[in-house]
C-alpha cells in the first residue's frame, strides 16, 4: 500500500472540556480496558453511525 492509497483520517481537538467530564471518560475508558482515546474513538463513531451508547 502507497501512501496515496492509505484510509483519510480526520483529528478532532474538543477545547475548554470540563475536567469532571474528562475524569469520567478516563474512567470509563479503564473500565473496559482500553486508552481514553479509543474509547472517544468508538464512541463518536457509535454516535455518528445513530447508535446508542450505554453506560
Amino acid at each position: 500500500m502507497t501512501t496515496s492509497d492509505a484510509p483519510s483520517v480526520s483529528t478532532v481537538m474538543v477545547r475548554q472540556l470540563d475536567p469532571a467530564v474528562v475524569r469520567k471518560l478516563r474512567i470509563r475508558a479503564a473500565e473496559r480496558g482500553r486508552s481514553m482515546e479509543s474509547e472517544l474513538r468508538l464512541l463518536l463513531t457509535a454516535i455518528a453511525n445513530g447508535e446508542t451508547v450505554n453506560g
